[in-house]
């Protein structure tokens, strides 16, 4: 059988369902209706609105297309089918047990034939750290011995000669590992070819370190030149700007003497003024009192 008419049941879980009828979208599915006694899928529930409170479920047969990113089928009826009594919603989680009483593993997958419904592996892990190191399992159906409400019994030889489905944590580890031998390979043929020409490389640095500091020293030189020029200025233009500083504080200096000088001149000759004012008054009142009354 084609591999392009299979699919896990994980690949199903959560596709949207498109009615062909209007192209309304019906929910995404929830479960598989899994008949365990004849290892065949019959109908499915979808779940829409809001937090997925509207259920619909339909029958196996209803599906006229399963792509890759939606299931179309066709429906007319009001009426929604109703899950048989004897199917399951869901195999996942079933503890995987040998007829010679050991327990070979849980139950993680099924693959399904798209055009019939028909389970046509069992896909299973060891329990524990070999689950994760040993990866996935292939079961076939003929192997399954009896299905409970928890359990799937098959035959031991079937359990022990199981093909690996997907690779474990210690196949992917050896993986790496052989990554890593070829990386390290070629980084050594890299570094040996870098090696060879190692020498011819070093004469170039070699003349590249000498041209550039021949090129800095020149450029170091003409702004050491500069340097000097520019202090000279400065200190020119210091002197200048000293001595005419000096200039205007003996002027502003002289000026202020000679006005000083013309303020007590004038404050003495006032002082003059009044005293000889102050000397005629006394004058006078002395000769009114030596009048006689």
């Amino acid at each position: 059988m084609s591999s392009a008419n299979l699919i896990k049941q994980s690949d199903l879980l959560g596709k949207p369902v498109l009615n062909r009828v209007n192209a309304e979208e019906l929910g995404r599915i929830d479960h598989l209706w899994l008949k365990p006694d004849t290892h065949r899928i019959i109908g499915m529930t979808c779940k829409s609105g809001i937090l997925g409170r509207e259920k619909h479920a339909f029958l196996w047969h209803q599906i006229a297309a399963i792509g890759g990113e939606s299931v179309v089928i066709s429906v007319t009826d009001e009426i929604a089918p109703e899950k048989p009594d004897t199917a399951i919603d869901n195999a996942i989680g079933y503890e995987l047990w040998t007829d010679a009483g050991n327990q070979a593993g849980v139950i993680k997958d099924f693959v399904i034939d798209l055009e019939t419904g028909e389970v046509t592996d069992y896909l299973f892990s060891s329990s524990g750290w070999r689950g994760i190191t040993d990866g996935i399992y292939s079961l076939p159906v003929r192997a399954i011995l009896t299905v409970g409400s928890k359990r799937m019994m098959v035959t031991a030889d079937a359990a022990e000669t199981a093909e690996q489905f997907a690779g474990g944590l210690s196949q992917k580890l050896g993986q790496v590992k052989e990554f890593v031998r070829d990386d390290y390979r070629r980084t050594k043929e890299d570094l040996t070819s870098a090696v060879q020409g190692g020498r011819s490389i070093t004469e170039q640095a070699k003349e590249k370190v000498v041209d550039t500091a021949t090129s800095v020293q020149a450029k170091a030189q003409v702004v050491s030149e500069q340097a000097k020029s520019l202090t000279e200025q400065v200190k020119d233009r210091l002197g200048d700007a000293a001595a005419q500083v000096q200039d205007t504080t003996q002027s502003a200096s002289q000026q202020a003497k000679e006005g000083l000088s013309k303020v007590t001149d004038t404050l003495q000759n006032k002082a003059t003024e009044l005293k000889g004012k102050l000397t005629d008054a006394v004058d006078t009142i002395k000769e009114s009192r030596d009048r006689p009354e």
